[in-house]
């Protein structure tokens, strides 16, 4: 089972551009699904090894929301930066911004891509200043909160079982 992360996407540009972008992003089931624009193709053998190499990471957006020039998604283990270093050049005058956390492997961190360019491209600890800079102090706090109490909740669970074990 991966970590999940969790990403969120803003996109600039002119309106029926953006609009254009968004609807070739969204499945019929409302997630972000990358194959629609990159799509995998017919001679790959390995479909996952495929994925993780040209859309950064293993499957398609999970558990998506999406708004007029936005939409959030988690992904399998990391963001999705390849597959806009590709697709940003497919759209030349957007400019797209992906920010995204996953607390398992502890980073954070911004993206901007314009026409095939990442402008910036950094990453940092989820509670590094970078992390606040981009989500906020309050966002952060809630999140380690909200982790802190999955993190106890599991390592209860493994001392019970352990306890259970010993007899």
């Amino acid at each position: 089972m991966p970590n999940y992360c969790e990403n969120n996407l803003s996109i600039e540009g002119p309106i029926a551009e953006c609009e254009d972008f968004m609807k070739n992003i969204k499945s019929s089931e409302e997630e972000v699904c990358f194959e629609i624009l990159l799509p995998v193709p017919k001679n790959v053998e390995d479909s996952e090894e495929w994925f993780v190499d040209n859309y950064g990471t293993k499957w398609n957006g999970l558990n998506s929301e999406f708004f007029s020039n936005e939409v959030s998604f988690y992904t399998a283990w990391s963001p999705p930066q390849p597959f806009f270093d590709t697709v940003s050049k497919m759209y030349p005058n957007l400019l797209f911004t992906l920010t995204y956390i996953e607390s398992g492997m502890d980073f954070a961190g911004i993206a901007i891509f314009k026409n095939g360019n990442r402008l910036r491209d950094e990453y940092d600890s989820c509670g590094s200043e970078l992390a606040r800079e981009i989500f906020g102090d309050d966002y952060i706090d809630e999140y380690f909160a909200n982790w802190l109490v999955k993190k106890k909740s599991t390592f209860n669970i493994v001392l019970l079982d352990i306890s259970l074990s010993l007899g």
